[in-house]
């Protein structure tokens, strides 16, 4: 038997660690959902003047499978994921893979054009452009002198 003194500082780096690497999976929308199997696809949200894009990662999904909406001021993307089961003699030694549904909301800080959203899906990216309503878009006022 060995005997290890006891420090109290490595516990406490060990506790800060783990609570680290829970923030960071977080912050990156990795949460304990991922982790439990649920769907939580990735996405970049890109803003111009005029509108907002939705760039959303989902491969292996059908577009048919997936569903966008919006209303008032939140845009929802929900979709499935369908388990592929391939016939075969082998058998499966490790399936990393995630199956499921999943939904993502973005809400806007301003008016959007709601019957102007236009979403495209192209090599396993949705990319959904939604138009900012008219009267918050930036417009040069001309000075009179």
């Amino acid at each position: 038997m060995t005997l290890v003194r006891w420090s109290p500082f490595r516990d406490v780096m060990a506790i800060q660690n783990e609570m680290n690497r829970f923030v960071d999976d977080l912050v990156r929308g990795r949460g304990d959902m991922q982790r439990d199997s649920s769907l939580w696809p990735a996405a970049d949200v890109c803003e111009t003047d005029r509108e907002y894009q939705i760039q959303v990662e989902l491969p292996g999904i059908d577009m048919n499978d997936v569903k966008v909406r919006v209303t008032e001021d939140v845009l929802t993307i929900h979709g499935e994921k369908k388990q592929q089961i391939e016939e075969g003699n082998g058998e499966w030694k490790s399936v990393e893979r995630s199956f499921g549904t999943f939904e993502r909301s973005f809400r806007f800080p301003m008016p959007v054009q709601s019957d102007k959203v236009k979403a495209k899906y192209q090599h396993g990216v949705l990319t959904v452009t939604v138009p900012k309503a008219e009267q918050v878009q930036p417009r040069e006022i001309q000075i009179e002198g």
